[in-house]
């Protein structure tokens, strides 16, 4: 079974894991952190060829993850990012915008 290219799609918050394999298998895909705790976890029965694997990344915070998939007593590992995402900038908090309150006794 071959790992290929892995996508990670902050549009629909989706990892995208090609994996092509010669015959029909049953696979276990596993998501761990970078301290190995599992974020993740399916498990898929895969016909001969090439698939794309899908997971969700919408809980996951921003760091390395590693990919894990379990077949016939093998294992293979890849790895991805989440990326921090951006926060749009409040115009009201932008440094150099000031807003003072005067109050008169």
């Amino acid at each position: 079974m071959d790992l290929g290219k892995i996508v990670v799609s902050i549009e629909d918050k989706t990892v995208h894991l090609e994996v092509s394999t010669e015959q029909a298998k049953r696979c276990i895909l596993i998501v761990q952190n970078k301290v190995g705790r599992p974020c993740y976890e399916k498990q898929y029965n895969l016909e001969a060829g090439t698939h794309t694997l899908q997971f969700p990344i919408d809980s996951l915070k921003a760091g390395n993850y590693f990919v894990w998939l379990h077949f016939d007593n093998k294992t293979k590992m890849t790895a991805f990012e989440v990326a921090k995402e951006e926060t749009p900038v409040d115009e009201e908090k932008k440094p150099g915008n000031f807003s003072f309150n005067f109050f008169s006794w």
